[in-house]
């Protein structure tokens, strides 16, 4: 049950649906003034969403600030380094 709720949830979160859901909610409004309207909020949205130069500002507003290797001044044992994947490569299954 949790894993169906978490898919719908996931869809139900993504601003592009809710602007998808509010141009729809325009085509099918009959008062004009309410029609103009959703269609300004939905382009705001969009835009808002869209906007990769306002993306990266929340993004770096999330971001933890990285320590200088001159400001540690006690000894580790060990260290996590944060990488992309890794692909192993094996010259023997090359056909």
């Amino acid at each position: 049950m949790f894993f169906v709720l978490s898919k719908i949830l996931n869809f139900v979160i993504q601003p592009v649906i809710w602007v998808m859901v509010l141009m729809i909610v325009a085509v099918i409004a009959k008062n004009p003034v309410r029609k103009k309207k959703i269609l300004l909020g939905a382009t705001i949205l969009l835009l808002l969403f869209t906007n990769p130069f306002l993306c990266n500002l929340v993004m770096h507003a999330w971001e933890i600030q990285g320590y200088k290797a001159s400001a540690i001044s006690k000894p580790y044992d060990a260290g996590v380094v944060m990488g992309g994947s890794l692909r192993l490569y094996n010259s023997s299954m090359r056909g």
